[in-house]
């Protein structure tokens, strides 16, 4: 077993009271029949792609979500631009 501390989250600058980290199990076993749920096991251990389609479906989701809120950003950072320039070119 095997842990490793990433260290405290940041949010806005600040350093939360929440502490990220992981665990790593070595040589630990999974029965099949858990792992079954998600994804293809063999007995041997042999993990097999159960859809390539989901797999890709997934990327372009996580890409959504990831992209979505700097577009956002963008969109109303140039509307805030285009009235900064307004002001400008009236005040002179």
């Amino acid at each position: 077993m095997e842990t490793i501390e990433i260290g405290l989250k940041l949010v806005d600058g600040r350093a939360l009271v929440m502490d990220n980290g992981y665990i790593v199990f070595n040589r630990v076993g999974i029965p099949c029949a858990n792992l079954a749920r998600f994804q293809h096991i063999d007995h041997d251990g042999r993990y097999k792609l159960r859809n390539a389609e989901a797999k890709v479906l997934t990327r372009g989701i996580t890409m959504l979500v990831r992209v979505g809120p700097i577009e956002i950003a963008a969109h109303f950072l140039s509307h805030g631009v285009l009235i900064a320039i307004r002001y400008a070119v009236v005040r002179r």
